[in-house]
């Protein structure tokens, strides 16, 4: 018999299959035989319609591990052996007529019994992304408007906050290869945790013993107002005559005052919330600098990216897409198409049924408004710990009242829940919005 005093041994008599156990490499280099845990797993639907036909399949760490056992499914549960703290992940593999989506499970073979339920999903219990999904490809884009799947966004201080979505739209986006495709929009039913500035002062500063040098456009303390004013001035040209000058890669001459250089750059795609909403990045390093002359709020850079914070089931299930913004790109294109691929983006004007120019209206706001354009919108719907927050959108807004067009202005929602303009230099909220398919 092995002895109790060294490693090893052998059996005294012939070993039979029921003998055998697992053997594993110790961290201490040694072998060791290990006990299997029982893992039993129930199939369920959320409508009690009983689940045959399918096959549950473990698998060692994650969906692309190696099959540790799987088994055919008939309305009762199944058991495997899996041994003993090896980290499983169980998946049902196969379809249910009228049901989708089955959800898995994963852990640790830490005990000697664990028992898991895997529960499929129907039109009327959707209660995950993958459920969306799944109910995109369907068709059952009716019953996902205004659908609420729960979730967290966790802090880069380590709070986790409640963050559930809700399916604001169904149609067809495109992908970045230029593929269409049937897709769930969702937007975070509550504000942002955290305000941020959806761009910064674009002062890049310049030497006045410098010339002016081709491609670049100069900006100078204004001598009658309070900020930078442009500053006609010609390839070649000395900088002597400018007040603290400043120079960027864009060029606007709409107003002597109002302008990116002092309150930002109303561009989505240059803009710093859209990076911060697009990284996934650690503290301090989601932003870089995307154009000449760009910059960032001291407060802002030091955050996280917004992506690091979301949930590993949001991060498997968002595609990106193409988009089109209106915005500022120069005095001679003050509210333009600018066309990106984003992951993650905020709504337009349009899509929030406050005027129609910049995108397709959201069949979940034409129902929370009535199907009418108009100028009030229900703050409550952003309401985090019972406080309304001014919500960025991401183009440009034209007030009724507006003669002319600046740079330095983007559409918000104020916490009346009128749209409004305000300066892109000013910290807000934020819904962030995204793509499922």
């Amino acid at each position: 018999p092995p002895t109790s005093t060294v490693r090893g041994g052998i059996l005294a008599e012939p070993a039979t299959t029921a003998d055998t156990q697992p053997v594993r490499i110790g961290e201490d280099g040694f072998l060791y035989t290990s006990f299997n845990s029982s893992v039993t797993v129930e199939v369920k639907t959320q409508d009690n319609v009983v689940v045959s036909g399918v096959t549950v399949v473990a698998r060692e760490n994650d969906e692309n591990g190696d099959e540790i056992a799987s088994a055919q499914y008939s309305g009762q549960p199944v058991s495997f052996g899996v041994p003993r703290d090896t980290h499983y992940y169980i998946e049902v593999v196969g379809t249910l007529a009228d049901h989708f989506g089955p959800n898995t499970v994963s852990g640790v073979a830490s005990s000697p019994s664990i028992s898991h339920i895997i529960t499929y999903q129907d039109a009327s219990n959707i209660t995950n992304y993958k459920g969306i999904a799944e109910a995109v490809k369907l068709g059952l884009n009716d019953t996902l408007i205004g659908k609420e799947i729960a979730d967290t966004w966790t802090d880069e201080d380590g709070v986790v906050w409640d963050d559930p979505s809700i399916v604001v739209h169904v149609g067809n986006v495109t992908d970045p290869e230029g593929s269409i495709h049937v897709a769930a929009i969702m937007q975070r039913k509550y504000a942002s945790v955290h305000s941020i500035y959806f761009d910064y002062e674009e002062k890049q500063y310049v030497s006045t013993s410098a010339n002016a040098i081709s491609g670049r456009y100069y900006y100078q303390k204004s001598s009658t107002a309070t900020g930078y004013t442009y500053a006609n001035v010609s390839t070649g040209d000395s900088l002597a005559s400018l007040d603290t000058p400043v120079f960027s890669d864009i060029k606007d001459t709409t107003s002597t005052t109002l302008t990116f250089v002092d309150h930002g750059l109303d561009n989505w795609r240059y803009s710093n919330i859209r990076q911060y909403l697009n990284s996934d990045a650690p503290t301090g390093e989601w932003w870089t600098e995307s154009h000449f002359g760009d910059k960032v709020n001291a407060t802002d850079k030091k955050k996280a990216g917004w992506l690091k914070g979301i949930t590993k089931e949001l991060r498997t299930a968002i595609k990106p897409i193409k988009n089109t913004t209106l915005g500022f790109i120069s005095s001679n294109q003050k509210h333009s198409t600018i066309t990106t691929t984003d992951t993650v983006f905020l709504p337009t004007t349009t899509n929030l049924m406050i005027e129609s120019e910049n995108g397709e209206p959201w069949a979940y706001w034409k129902e929370v408004k009535s199907n009418k354009y108009v100028s009030s919108s229900p703050s409550q719907i952003f309401l985090r710990d019972n406080t309304p927050h001014y919500i960025y959108l991401r183009n440009s807004f034209l007030l009724s009242s507006s003669s002319s067009y600046y740079s330095c202005y983007i559409g918000t929602i104020n916490t009346e829940g009128d749209a409004t303009i305000g300066y892109c230099s000013s910290g807000k909220y934020f819904t962030p919005c995204f793509a499922i398919y």
